[in-house]
């Protein structure tokens, strides 16, 4: 098993990774399943003798590296996910959304005047996916239509229960924990305690600069990092409950009672009025878009609206139009609920 001390020392070189592309990140797993082959090819029953509970989770997580990127990988392309008859790469158009939004300052007579100096604000989100081991590689899997394509390299994969992948989500929210800090972890999880983006945004703008009330910081830059968990209904909230989360705060999207269902995939135990993994996180953009777009009160400053912000729509677009992609080419069983000639129309 690797010791504190040889995961931190793998925290810099992963985030290097997880800095530069999707593939980059598929290829790191799949040679980490190789250098680990002998744990994955170890049988179940084998695996129960021999570890004790505390170490079954890491076998488990290597057993299913190794079924679906070695065993798997004559058949099914580990990029896409898909059988190699029915390949996606080099069939989706790129996932362009640049997430960040650029905003003047115009402070009131009252404002300190170490924040009187800013003059612009920078917000930045960022995506990252923790993924249930289950998840992981299934052909009808939404998200990775996003991560595929990311041509902007800012969304990030994480498979549960991987060692260095929980050392880089620690580290990160280790950092955001810090006092005074202009990173922000959030969680996208529908719970009882959830806000939307319209509430949280602000409220952690607002705290920040009250920390730094009289402490000139030279900080106009901030940074959302938003947990998407992937994973079936019942895998996503046992992924809320994790100890690292603890501390974090919830957020949700604003789902309309009319919202027009743009794809469902046909699984055991799926429930009306849930809607994809993928379909949430064109939401929180679009929830994000909003928000930024518009003018902020943020103690005595406003934030007015966005010089800079992403080209939202066509962003979207290219995700319903790889869906589409996806549908006509696979034999995976799709079904559409309320067709709509293109996303805008679901999330308007």
């Amino acid at each position: 098993m690797i010791s504190q001390e040889e995961n931190s020392e793998n925290v810099e070189p992963l985030e290097k990774i997880y800095n530069t592309s999707y593939k980059n990140c598929i290829d790191f797993l799949t040679e980490d399943a190789q250098l680990n082959i002998d744990l994955g090819q170890l049988d179940k029953r084998e695996a129960v003798k021999v570890f004790p509970e505390t170490s079954l989770q890491r076998y488990f997580v290597y057993s299913n590296l190794y079924e679906k990127l070695i065993l798997d990988a004559a058949n099914r392309c580990r990029y896409c996910w898909m059988i190699k008859t029915q390949c996606l790469c080099g069939k989706l158009k790129p996932f362009s959304f640049v997430p960040k939004w650029v905003k003047n300052v115009e402070c009131s007579a009252d404002v300190s005047s170490s924040d009187s100096l800013l003059k612009k604000v920078e917000i930045n989100l960022h995506l990252h996916f923790l993924m249930h081991k289950k998840e992981f590689h299934k052909s009808t899997n939404s998200v990775k239509i996003l991560l595929h394509t990311d041509a902007t390299q800012t969304a990030h994969l994480y498979i549960d229960q991987h060692e260095m992948h929980e050392a880089v989500i620690k580290n990160l929210i280790d950092v955001a924990s810090q006092p005074g800090s202009n990173q922000f972890v959030y969680i996208l999880f529908p719970s009882a305690d959830s806000q939307t983006v319209a509430q949280s945004l602000p409220e952690d703008m607002s705290s920040f600069f009250d920390q730094a009330r009289n402490k000139p910081t030279g900080v106009n830059d901030f940074h959302f990092h938003v947990f998407v968990l992937d994973g079936t209904w019942n895998e996503a909230r046992m992924l809320n409950r994790r100890e690292s989360f603890k501390g974090c705060k919830r957020i949700k999207v604003d789902v309309p009672t009319d919202y027009n269902y743009v794809f469902k995939l046909v699984r055991t135990g799926k429930v009306e009025g849930r809607i994809s993994t993928l379909e949430a996180v064109t939401l929180l953009l679009r929830d994000f878009n909003r928000v930024c777009n518009s003018e902020l009160s943020v103690n005595e400053m406003t934030l007015k609206e966005s010089e800079e912000s992403p080209d939202f729509e066509s962003s979207i677009q290219s995700v319903y139009d790889n869906l589409n992609t996806m549908i006509d080419i696979s034999d995976v069983k799709f079904r559409r609920h309320g067709l709509v000639k293109n996303l805008n129309q679901a999330i308007e």
